[in-house]
């Protein structure tokens, strides 16, 4: 689910958009004849123009973007993927987890923004290590110009200005298998298990929560 600015309410389901309004107590689903043309989603977000960002279930990864009050702005269905897991938007750039036709074949998109603020596809990055075969993508987030990719070796991270093709430019930012989610902004999060840790310096500490 997301929240825009003006407090309207959006979730993916697998009947398309649903939106509620909590004013008016009042539920729509945006659907074909708004114009999308998949309806069963797995993940959405806002941009910093209140435009929703829809991501494809299986088995159609497809990348919409909508307006609400201008229809359907963009929609990307050719990369011949099966899911869209989660959407990050940053500055001039985004990024998708995704999943291939195939178990093995996971990995992040990387598109470019145009002058509208549209997502153009660019680039895939799906080797994250030599030393392991990367097969869950558990988490995605972008700090700077810093990719953290939360998989089951644990986070890798990587300046998407340089080459991220190459094994060479990731690194294994923290070696632990059993992180679920990782939070990079000016405090970096995790959680691993029932615990959440937070970085000071080079040590993470942990919060020691009693539930």
């Amino acid at each position: 689910m997301e929240i825009a600015n003006d407090g309207v309410i959006y979730a993916s389901t697998s009947g398309g958009l649903l939106e509620f309004n909590p004013e008016k107590r009042e539920f729509d689903f945006i659907q074909t004849k708004e114009g999308l043309v998949y309806l069963d989603l797995n993940c959405i977000t806002l941009d910093r123009f209140g435009r929703i960002w829809m991501g494809g279930s299986y088995p159609n990864g497809y990348l919409q973007v909508y307006d609400r009050n201008h229809g359907l702005l963009r929609k990307i269905t050719h990369l011949g993927i099966i899911q869209i897991d989660k959407i990050v938007i940053e500055d001039d750039v985004a990024f998708a987890i995704y999943r291939g036709v195939t178990t093995s074949e996971i990995g992040i998109l990387m598109f470019e923004l145009d002058e509208d603020g549209l997502p153009e596809y660019k680039d895939y990055f799906s080797s994250f290590s030599d030393e392991h075969v990367i097969t869950e993508i558990r988490d995605l987030d972008v700090f700077n110009n810093d990719l953290y990719v939360t998989t089951e070796f644990g986070v890798y991270s990587g300046d998407y200005t340089q080459n991220l093709k190459n094994t060479s430019n990731w690194t294994n930012y923290y070696d632990a298998r059993s992180v679920d989610l990782f939070i990079a902004n000016e405090n970096h999060y995790l959680t691993s298990g029932d615990s959440i840790f937070y970085q000071e310096g080079e040590n993470w500490n942990n919060y020691n929560l009693i539930l």
